[in-house]
């Protein structure tokens, strides 16, 4: 009896703890949102009492949100932080006016393609004959020790013997078997 009071005191708990972190989230992405929105109204020279004011506002709310230990207050603090955003926002992009999506400077602008196709598909398609080697033209073929060299042989990875390994990367001494 006291065993399953135990456990559903554990798991309330254990919900009010990853509810309380989801809204110190919240509120953390909401501080930064205003940080940001007052940086960029400062970089713009909108200077006056009511950025002032938010950002005394915020940081009093946010130091007061440092020790709220009841989701219920939490919420209701993330809630006033997270209004406070969106109205600085909303001021942000009136003081900016309309923000154009589509840049004017032709480096910004959607590239056009003048390409047109041909109604022929093998006009620009390299097609080799039928009684081709496959070598190329004016290449010289290899002679049988060459093309030998060129085919690994067994107990070779890429050209190179397990003996030779180790002289070629003496690190790697300690892990290969051929020492």
């Amino acid at each position: 009896m006291r065993h399953a009071e135990f456990v559903r005191l554990a798991e309330e708990g254990r919900a009010e703890r990853a509810a309380m972190g989801r809204l110190r989230r919240r509120a953390t992405i909401a501080r930064k949102a205003i940080t940001q929105i007052l940086e960029t109204a400062q970089e713009y020279g909108f200077a006056g009492e009511e950025w002032i004011t938010l950002a005394r506002e915020t940081a009093a709310l946010v130091r007061a949100l440092r020790d709220v230990e009841r989701p219920d207050e939490m919420e209701t603090g993330v809630e006033s932080l997270e209004c406070r955003q969106r109205a600085a926002r909303q001021r942000l992009e009136i003081l900016l006016g309309v923000v154009d999506s589509a840049p004017k400077e032709p480096e910004n602008r959607r590239h056009q393609y003048n390409y047109t196709s041909s109604p022929d598909p093998n006009q620009d398609t390299v097609i080799a004959t039928e009684n081709c080697s496959g070598e190329g033209e004016g290449v010289d073929t290899q002679s049988p020790a060459q093309e030998q060299r060129h085919r690994p042989e067994k107990g070779m990875v890429h050209g190179i013997r397990l003996d030779e390994l180790p002289l070629l990367t003496p690190k790697l001494k300690p892990y290969s078997t051929t020492a």
